[in-house]
């Protein structure tokens, strides 16, 4: 366990530093101020937050950086102190799984800890939150059995029903581009009978390192995701 944490702190290490410094940061989530999800603002202007008013920020090194307000000030005075952020947040997400389930890049169904073979897969076996590319497609995973199976999907409202046929010996399978939120929505996923929550976050284009990817997905809560994108091959 120990080695695979010290390798795990090495890659760690390696997403925080490698991407190129930009001016440039993303905006993770905004509360009462005039700022959207996805939107990228110069890390040199000056920030005016109220009372009450919050922003979450995105640096190109996946750094995270958490305003509230009163607050008038360049963010870029601010991005040392959460120079840290990433990689102790990483390193205590890796040790808190070792300690769980004993696999990194995991999510759990009943009992039994499954691995996430790829970092853009869903699990649709249990609840969970998951993130996706902007202009990805939707793909859900589960272990495959020797029976076709049912797949039913529809909003929290309940609006429309969308139901296809997962193919027998199949992991995986690619859902229809409507799935795709602009920014948050849950649906109800139904494989053969068992039913389960499953929130989607999309992930914005300008997100574009691995090492943004991963901040943005451990904001988001896609935390199975986050580790498997840390474990992936480079």
């Amino acid at each position: 366990m120990r080695n695979a944490l010290f390798a795990a702190a090495l890659t760690i290490s390696s997403l925080c530093v490698s991407p190129a410094r930009s001016a440039e940061l993303v905006v993770v989530e905004a509360h009462g101020v005039a700022l959207r999800q996805g939107q990228t603002i110069d890390d040199a202007d000056t920030l005016a937050l109220r009372e009450g008013e919050r922003v979450t920020l995105l640096a190109a090194s996946g750094k995270v950086l958490k305003l509230r307000g009163p607050y008038e000030q360049a963010p870029r005075t601010a991005i040392g102190a959460a120079d840290a952020g990433l990689s102790q947040g990483l390193a205590a997400l890796l040790v808190q799984k070792e300690a769980r389930t004993g696999q990194v890049g995991v999510v759990r169904t009943g009992t039994d800890p499954v691995a996430l073979p790829e970092p853009w897969l869903i699990a649709v076996d249990r609840p969970g939150t998951f993130c996706v590319r902007e202009e990805s497609p939707v793909v859900f995973w589960r272990a495959a059995t020797n029976k076709e199976e049912k797949v039913s999907v529809t909003p929290l409202d309940r609006s429309w029903k969308v139901t296809v046929t997962w193919p027998a010996g199949a992991d995986r399978l690619t859902m229809l581009d409507m799935l795709v939120p602009q920014r948050k929505l849950t649906y109800f996923v139904d494989v053969d009978g068992n039913r389960s929550a499953i929130t989607i976050n999309n992930i914005p284009a300008v997100v574009g390192t691995d090492a943004m990817r991963v901040g943005w997905m451990i904001e988001k809560g896609c935390r199975a995701q986050a580790e498997a994108l840390v474990r992936a091959p480079r």
